[in-house]
């Protein structure tokens, strides 16, 4: 994950009037939600979430696979082009 990490906030950031709602992507980890005070909520506030934490997990799987997609297609690039360049050194020298 992008960003400060929990271990990188201050001391004073988490007190006991802290809230930190935890909210899991199954199989990408997960995001924390922190409040320096708490407050009353009467909402599911978790099952709020779940419909955004579904796209944004999706999200985050479709950006890794087009970051794995774009790494196979540089390799192949670049190999093709130490093939090419090979090649021609060859032909030059006949």
């Amino acid at each position: 994950m992008m960003g400060a990490s929990w271990l990188d906030l201050p001391d004073t950031s988490l007190t006991a009037d802290s809230t930190v709602l935890y909210l899991p992507m199954p199989s990408t980890g997960f995001l924390l939600l922190w409040a320096p005070t708490h407050k009353e909520v009467h909402l599911p506030v978790q099952q709020l979430f779940k419909p955004v934490m579904a796209n944004l997990e999706k999200s985050i799987r479709l950006c890794r696979h087009n970051e794995d997609y774009t790494h196979a297609i540089e390799q192949d690039r670049d190999e093709a082009r130490e093939q090419l360049a090979e090649q021609l050194a060859r032909t030059d020298r006949r």
